[in-house]
């Protein structure tokens, strides 16, 4: 974490640090569209992979069509080339999370993540 704080200029909010289901298996600094984002990736224990992009929210709108209720959020959600891609903004950060999971699993990825700061 240390690293990536060093690599972005930007707070970053603590992060999932994966469980019995989703181990963090890598952390790193990917460059974006316009910004730098502190990336996260997980595996499941069936190979399968989510990762996770955080940047700062300035400047990125998220449409307000095609939000997913989940609980009492209500992140971007679409399904683009077979994956499932969640957005939200929470803080001064925006989340991206892009995973091979199926739509309830990534729900409950989802969950974990935005529970977890």
């Amino acid at each position: 974490m240390r690293e990536l704080h060093a690599k972005v200029d930007y707070a970053l909010d603590p992060v999932f640090p994966g469980d019995a289901q989703q181990q963090l298996v890598a952390g790193m600094v990917s460059d974006l569209p316009g910004k730098r984002a502190a990336t996260f990736v997980y595996r499941d224990g069936s190979g399968r992979y989510t990762t996770l992009f955080l940047l700062p929210e300035a400047g990125l709108d998220i449409p307000a069509e095609g939000r997913l209720p989940i609980e009492t959020f209500t992140p971007y959600h679409r399904v683009v080339s077979g994956r499932q891609l969640l957005l939200w903004k929470q803080g001064r950060l925006a989340y991206l999370l892009v995973s091979d999971l199926d739509q309830a699993e990534s729900v409950s990825m989802f969950l974990k993540v935005r529970k977890a700061t």
